[in-house]
C-alpha cells in the first residue's frame, strides 16, 4: 500500500478537511507558519520519505483565487519531490507549471467533464478522481460507463469521509476494481489508521491518499 499526503489548500494555508463541508475547513495549526505549506511537508518528511504529494487548490476548486504561484514555490522548493494537483480544471493541466516538470495536474469528476472531453485530453492527467459524497456522485454519471476514457490512474474520493477517520467503503472500492481491470487504484477519504490500509490492501487498491491520520499521528 502506497500512503500519498494530502494538501488541502485555502488561503496559502494546509487546512483541515471535515467531511467535505469546506466552510468549515480551518487552518491545521492555526494561522502560525506551522500551516504553512513548507512547514507540513517538512514535517511529514521527517517521519518518512514520500516522494508524492496530492494537492487540493480548494480556492481553485470553488472559482476563487488559485495557488498557482504557491505550487511553483513548492514544485522548485521540493525538486525531487511530485505534486498532483487538482485544481478543478477539465484539462487536467497546472498553469505556468511548464518548467516544473514535477507538477501535475489531477482531473476530478466534479468538475463536469464528460467521457468524450477527457478522451479528446491531448496530454492525460495524472490520475482521474471520481468524487462522491456518501451515495450520490459528483459531476457526470455517464462518465462511471465509460471506463474505456480513463486513465491509467484512478482515485475513489469520498468527500464525505475526508477528515472524519470514519473507515473506507470497501463496497464501493470492489465495484471500481472490477470496472476498472488494470489501472492503479488510489482511495481517499476515511483512512484511520493501519487497520483501514490492511483492509484497502486486502480489496485491491494500490494506494491510499490520507490528510488526518498522518497530521494527527494514527499512523507513524
Amino acid at each position: 500500500m502506497r500512503i500519498i499526503p494530502v494538501l488541502d489548500l485555502k488561503g496559502g494555508l494546509v487546512v483541515h478537511a471535515r467531511r467535505g463541508t469546506r466552510n468549515l475547513y480551518r487552518p491545521l495549526h492555526g494561522r502560525g507558519p506551522a500551516s504553512q505549506p513548507e512547514m507540513v511537508i517538512n514535517s511529514l518528511l521527517g517521519r518518512r520519505s514520500f516522494s508524492l504529494f496530492y494537492v487540493a487548490d480548494l480556492d481553485a476548486i470553488e472559482g476563487r483565487a488559485d495557488h498557482k504561484h504557491c505550487l511553483l514555490r513548492l514544485a522548485r522548493r521540493f525538486p525531487t519531490l511530485r505534486f498532483w494537483v487538482d485544481q478543478g480544471r477539465r484539462d487536467g493541466c497546472v498553469p505556468n507549471a511548464g518548467r516544473c516538470p514535477n507538477l501535475r495536474g489531477v482531473i476530478g469528476s466534479e468538475s463536469g467533464l464528460d467521457p468524450g472531453q477527457l478522451a479528446a485530453l491531448k496530454q492525460p492527467p495524472a490520475a482521474l478522481s471520481l468524487d462522491f459524497r456518501g451515495s450520490r456522485f459528483l459531476g457526470d454519471a455517464t462518465l462511471l460507463e465509460h471506463p474505456e476514457c480513463w486513465p491509467d490512474t484512478v482515485i475513489l474520493l469520498d468527500l464525505e469521509r475526508t477528515g472524519g477517520m470514519m473507515g473506507t467503503d470497501l463496497e464501493r472500492l470492489e465495484w471500481l476494481r472490477r470496472r476498472a481491470a488494470g489501472r492503479t487504484l488510489l482511495i481517499g477519504g476515511g483512512v484511520s489508521g493501519p487497520r483501514d490500509l490492511a483492509h484497502l490492501r486486502a480489496a485491491g487498491a494500490d494506494g491510499a491518499l490520507v490528510a488526518t491520520a498522518l497530521h494527527q499521528g494514527r499512523l507513524n
